[in-house]
């Protein structure tokens, strides 16, 4: 005859224990409940001690007892069926921006501990039942794949506790989680991280959104990618992939790999890593186009736009690159300006502008205080000052839109040359250098800090040298 000792699940927390016959069903009267959330599991034995047990109920209703103990002390032990955890969107620590961030609450004990996801979303763009970021989100699935990941981050830790029989509390789980030398940490997670801690320390918005593209060339490549991934293996396959897949130009490609290092020297600076796979894998200088407007084509666009031939958008583009042309405020700077930064040089007859205000570099984290006399046409393009000072000075499009805008213009106008927006800061610089200006004065208009960016305008000017040599005629 076969004899089963049964642990039998009543509910999801709870199981029965007792012992079965074909026949003969003792069980319900002798059974103990039992708390866990283990599945059901039966123990067959063919001992004539069982047959023996069900003709003694008091023995029988003590082994039960003593098996019961034996097993809940066991599942005591069990650190597994104490850990749970959730994402959750914190709202009361609300953005600048109007975003909140998501966390993951893991609790043992009825103790939680709470670790950002590095992902910020709005209310309305979190599911918080299915614990994901919408579909409404334009990064949902990236978003998604790291908030999966802290999950099996999580889940990991949970399943090794069970299998070591570790009785862990919430602050080793903590350790554990945050454990920076675990070689399950993420690339693409602490990219994350280190971006947004950019972000919260003023860099320039340009910047935040170049390193939030490197991400998604990332991604695009592998969305998990471990700091040991990262070897010169990984730099010819990536630098592949860019070229094949997503077509980009040489000078994107050298940009992204400009993003990894950056990257990666943070993580070394903060005790991440070691090594440094740039050794033996070198990022190439690509020299840049910089293609600027002559004298003469400048005058012919000032022509153009005093012309009264243009469509109302054409012209406030225009207006924004001329002013760029004559003082080389970049396309992110032009932005912000407001007419409180508008000066007037009242020791001058007549009385002239300079445009004061903080310069910021898209590398650099500090402003540079900047002031730029304004030229006679620059202050024609001013428009009448308001008596709020907080109004902006031009109505600047993005980038896209005014390069697109640009391209009309130099349809209009037959300039054989492509207008980009920073066409116009070039040109401000090769025109001051031909009419005579001091190298270390352009510099400083530009708020260049190292001199040798400045002498590259000087190198691309063909006529400076002979210009140059011409004025020991005079002598």
């Amino acid at each position: 005859m076969d004899f089963f000792l049964l642990l039998q699940p009543q509910s999801p927390r709870s199981v029965r224990l007792g012992v079965r016959t074909p026949g003969f069903h003792p069980g319900n009267r002798g059974s103990i409940p039992l708390r866990t959330t283990e599945h059901m599991k039966e123990l067959q034995n063919k001992t004539q001690f069982l047959h023996f047990l069900l003709h003694k109920p008091n023995l029988y209703k003590f082994f039960l007892i003593l098996l019961c103990n034996i097993v809940q002390q066991s599942f005591n032990n069990c650190s597994m069926l104490k850990i749970s955890y959730k994402l959750f969107l914190r709202k009361n620590a609300q953005k600048l921006n109007g975003t909140f961030p998501i966390y993951l609450q893991v609790t043992i004990n009825r103790k939680s501990k709470y670790f950002s996801c590095s992902v910020d979303v709005h209310p309305d763009q979190w599911d918080p039942n299915k614990q994901r970021v919408k579909k409404n989100h334009p990064r949902h699935y990236e978003f998604n794949t790291i908030l999966t990941n802290y999950e099996n981050k999580a889940g990991q830790i949970k399943i090794d506790c069970f299998q070591k029989e570790i009785d862990i509390d919430i602050e080793r789980f903590g350790q554990l989680f945050n454990n920076k030398s675990s070689s399950e940490n993420s690339f693409l997670d602490y990219a994350i991280r280190f971006v947004d801690h950019c972000s919260n320390n003023n860099f320039a918005p340009n910047t935040i959104r170049t390193y939030k593209t490197d991400i998604n060339k990332l991604y695009g490549f592998q969305n998990k990618i471990s700091f040991e991934n990262i070897d010169i293996d990984f730099f010819e396959n990536y630098r592949r992939h860019l070229i094949n897949v997503s077509n980009n130009s040489e000078n994107s490609i050298q940009k992204a790999f400009k993003f990894i290092k950056t990257v990666w020297y943070d993580a070394r600076k903060n005790g991440f890593v070691k090594n440094n796979p740039f050794d033996n894998w070198k990022i190439k200088a690509i020299k840049g186009d910089r293609a600027f407007l002559d004298l003469e084509e400048l005058r012919h666009l000032q022509e153009l736009y005093s012309s009264g031939q243009l469509k109302p958008r054409i012209k406030n583009v225009l207006t924004c690159f001329l002013f760029s042309c004559h003082t080389g405020i970049r396309h992110s700077d032009i932005k912000g300006l407001r007419f409180k930064h508008l000066i007037i040089n009242s020791n001058q007859n007549p009385a002239s502008y300079s445009i004061k205000f903080n310069c910021q570099k898209t590398s650099r984290t500090k402003p540079i205080p900047l002031s730029i006399p304004l030229s006679d046409f620059a202050q024609s393009l001013l428009g009448p000052v308001p008596p709020i000072s907080e109004v902006l000075i031009f109505k600047v499009p993005t980038n896209q839109v005014v390069n697109r805008y640009l391209k009309e213009i130099q349809e209009i106008s037959g300039i054989n040359k492509t207008l980009t927006f920073h066409v116009a800061r070039h040109t401000c610089a090769t025109v001051l250098l031909n009419l005579g200006a001091s190298i270390s004065v352009i510099a400083d208009l530009l708020g260049h800090t190292e001199l040798k960016t400045t002498q590259i305008y000087a190198k691309i000017l063909p006529n400076t040298k002979i210009a140059a040599i011409n004025k020991l005629n005079d002598i």
